[in-house]
């Protein structure tokens, strides 16, 4: 990789191995993901690809709603750890 310079209007050209690693070229989406200091430039997916990408083997699927009931499991108790 190199390094690049952003412009006076805070544009930078994203590097043609860059470009050709995601496939992605003008009017494209990217979607730019912030990990602590780090950030990852990404091809956002259509929600089609996403379909079975949690299935396992011998258990049973789950509806909406059921994922709904449960909810996010601890959400209050690590608010209030962080107070």
């Amino acid at each position: 990789m190199s390094d690049h310079k952003l412009s006076s209007k805070n544009q930078i050209s994203v590097p043609r191995e860059v470009r050709d690693a995601l496939d992605i070229g003008p009017g494209d989406h990217v979607r730019f993901m912030v990990f602590g200091d780090r950030v990852e430039l990404v091809k956002p997916r259509p929600i089609a690809e996403l379909a079975g990408m949690l299935y396992r083997p011998g258990r049973r699927a789950i509806t909406l709603e059921e994922m709904s009931e449960a909810g996010p499991e601890g959400l209050e108790d690590e608010g209030e750890d962080q107070a």
